[in-house]
């Protein structure tokens, strides 16, 4: 018990692996006093398993949540809160390694039981749900994560608060999943409430705050309304810069998209100026041969090709070809080559134009 409170108290201050070691000597214990089927030994691999999750160690994790699982089933049965909330933990971990498919399997089953025993209002019930959107996101299934987050809010909302950062995360959550399916009014309004809950709680200066930023810049972007998405943009490249460093990925995701509206907006000296830059920590960060070079050489591209600069125009796109064809990345192969052909047919050279539109079909 004093080992197990040890442990309990060094994760809570982040000593991971103090709190790891504390658990693993408490097990070795317990197994000796208590013998290896215990409820209490499941107990601690679930509470070592916890830890683990949270130093990121998802492997040992899924261990320890399988060896609680086990114990549970057959202590306690199929149908208990404790056994289900160990499967949850499996199917949680089973998502971070990327086995959807099995996570999506073990939430579901876990929803099922604590539906029956907890009701839907529940704490469990809502976290399983906030598992299985995030599960269904990483799977590409945007209508269940977006059902599974809508399903989180309310039971989030009477346990941690209405405004509260656990709230505000499965609105943001919720948001991205609408985004995805192009629901745009559903979308922008529960980003609108991420925003509001993360500036209230976490204040301007945080990696989340500008997260939500961005966000909702690229669903202003959708609905045309550009002043107020460069607006969201121009204030999460402060926070990102500031916060990641001039360097970091994020601030190229926010100058690309800057870029794209200067464009758009007619502004192309501007234009240009954010795309370089945004070129430019790509290519640092990432290196040279990425899908996101390839993208923001084509945008250049298309800023030279609304400044009548065709030459130009086409070294951008030829230099986009090239990338994607080295990193086999068939869509932006087909679309830069196609911008290559809409050139040459301006230019009245036609069966040059032809053999490129061939190409990118």
């Amino acid at each position: 018990s004093n080992l197990q409170d040890l442990a309990r108290t060094l994760a809570k201050q982040g000593d991971f692996d103090a709190a790891i070691d504390s658990y693993s000597e408490a097990l070795q214990i317990s197994k000796k006093l208590l013998g290896s089927n215990d409820p209490q030994i499941a107990s601690l691999h679930f509470l070592c398993g916890s830890t683990l999750f949270d130093r990121c160690d998802f492997k040992a994790a899924l261990v320890s949540f399988r060896e609680s699982v086990k114990i549970r089933k057959l202590k306690l049965g199929l149908e208990s809160k404790e056994t289900a909330k160990s499967v949850c933990m499996v199917g949680q971990t089973l998502e971070k390694i990327g086995e959807y498919d099995l996570a999506i399997d073990c939430l579901k089953e876990a929803l099922e039981v604590l539906l029956l025993i907890k009701g839907e209002e529940s704490l469990d019930v809502a976290n399983c749900h906030q598992a299985l959107g995030m599960a269904f996101k990483a799977k590409g299934d945007d209508e269940q994560a977006a059902s599974n987050f809508a399903a989180a809010i309310q039971p989030r909302k009477m346990f941690f608060g209405e405004e509260s950062a656990e709230v505000s995360l499965t609105y943001f959550e919720l948001a991205e999943s609408n985004l995805r399916l192009r629901y745009w009014d559903t979308a922008y309004n529960k980003s609108l409430e991420a925003l509001r809950l993360r500036k209230m709680i976490l204040g301007t200066e945080c990696i989340e705050y500008a997260e939500s930023l961005s966000q909702l810049g690229g669903i202003q972007l959708a609905l045309l309304k550009q002043s107020e998405a460069l607006n969201c943009f121009l204030e999460a490249l402060k926070v990102f810069s500031a916060v990641e460093g001039r360097g970091h990925v994020t601030v190229a995701e926010c100058l690309e998209k800057i870029g794209l509206i200067h464009m758009e907006q007619g502004q192309h000296s501007d234009a240009t100026d954010s795309l370089k830059r945004a070129m430019k920590i790509y290519t640092e960060t990432l290196g040279g041969l990425t899908s996101q070079v390839a993208n923001v050489l084509r945008m250049l591209g298309k800023v030279e090709v609304l400044k009548e600069s065709p030459d130009n125009a086409i070294k951008y796109f030829k230099q986009s070809v090239h990338i994607s064809k080295e990193i086999n990345d068939d869509i932006s192969f087909a679309v830069s080559l196609y911008e290559i052909g809409t050139v040459l047919e301006r230019l009245d050279k036609k069966g040059e134009a032809m053999e490129c539109l061939k190409e990118s079909l």
